[in-house]
């Protein structure tokens, strides 16, 4: 029925397009209102060129990449090789099979597939392996790029509010988001409390000013999702190192206070996460209800056939960390099926807090 099909013509780009969703990690989803204008964005950063790729993702519109993954396959002529279901054992399987070039993971996928990593040579299609959603370990990144050698592995940092913000390039330091996207954008990075821009090195909120943001939450108060000076809140730590590389470190929600003491999840969570038994690793505050006000609490899922104990990684961890940053309320181990995730691929904070800290 194409000869029948007529395109609604859209008079104000400016207008609503869709209304796609915060992921839930630390809170409930928010719907987000984005512009046909917001939608049409990413295609000055796609290449205007006809290139054929096969792109995978496994993201539903839930998330903004998957809208990304769109608009570069309309722009280059590129198919999208469409999946249910993540499935660890086959997933490499499938991208030799359908001759996959350009593929972005939620990094909960990323260090999944890690453990099944083939040899370059059973994939020769394969040229990007792009990560977002979240910090992936160093030994992660490192297998990759050992397996991987004449493929481009690096972060994307997204914002489903505001678009592409940075990616990783060749070139640009391993570990980081690559460098903001110089395209309509401003990034500074604040003290939080004080509101002051943060010199270069330093860790602040990422605050993002862009041409095309999202227009507002649905039916929701969105003002201060926004600064005095018009820059969206990302809720993202992060900081500018000198040669302009983005390091996200972690939410602002995920932190808690010991002693009043700011403690960063993903600090804690990196260190258990470069033990090799250890799968994936949750770092919550329990509350004292004293002077200490939280204790690190870690929720850890471990390789198939790992026999590591939970005082093991207690220990591991705490020879490692400074007396701020141990961990106090002691290390729970559980299966791969306790761990709910959210509709985009990250794990639930929320959901594990609830159930493990009463």
């Amino acid at each position: 029925m194409e000869k029948d099909f007529e395109p609604f013509l859209v008079e104000d780009l400016s207008t609503i397009c869709s209304i796609l969703f915060s992921s839930g990690t630390t809170g409930l989803p928010k719907g987000i209102c984005l512009s046909h204008n917001t939608i049409l964005a990413p295609l000055s950063i796609f290449p205007a060129v006809i290139l054929n790729w096969v792109i995978l993702n496994y993201a539903t519109f839930y998330w903004i990449s998957c809208v990304f993954n769109l608009a570069m396959s309309i722009q280059m002529g590129s198919a999208r090789l469409l999946i249910k279901q993540f499935k660890k054992e086959n997933h490499w399987a499938i991208c030799a099979k359908y001759n996959v070039v350009y593929m972005i993971l939620s990094n909960t996928i990323f260090m999944e597939a890690g453990n099944y990593l083939p040899d370059n040579s059973e994939l020769p299609s394969l040229k990007f392996v792009v990560i977002g959603g979240g910090i992936v370990p160093e030994k992660v990144l490192t297998t990759y790029y050992e397996k991987l050698p004449n493929v481009q592995v690096g972060y994307l940092y997204a914002l489903t509010e505001a678009g592409l913000v940075a990616k990783y390039e060749v070139g640009d330091k391993i570990g980081s988001n690559g460098r903001p996207v110089a395209v309509n954008q401003t990034i500074r990075i604040v003290d939080p409390n004080t509101e002051e821009n943060l010199p270069l090195t330093q860790t602040g909120e990422i605050r993002v000013k862009q041409a095309y943001q999202m227009a507002g939450y649905y039916k929701m108060d969105s003002k201060d999702a926004w600064d005095a000076q018009g820059f969206l809140k990302t809720g993202d730590l992060g900081y500018l190192d000198k040669e302009y590389n983005l390091y996200v470190v972690d939410r602002i929600k995920e932190m808690f206070k010991y002693r009043s003491w700011h403690v960063v999840p993903a600090k804690i969570e990196n260190v258990l996460s470069s033990h090799p038994d250890v799968l994936y690793a949750i770092v919550i505050g329990k509350p004292t209800y004293n002077e200490d006000e939280n204790h690190a609490m870690a929720i850890v899922c471990l390789h198939e056939k790992a026999q590591t104990s939970a005082a093991e990684l207690e220990a591991f961890v705490n020879q490692r960390m400074d007396n701020l940053n141990q961990i106090r309320a002691g290390v729970k181990i559980i299966d791969r099926n306790e761990i709910e995730f959210t509709p985009t691929g990250k794990i639930n904070r929320r959901s594990l807090k609830s159930k493990f800290v009463s």
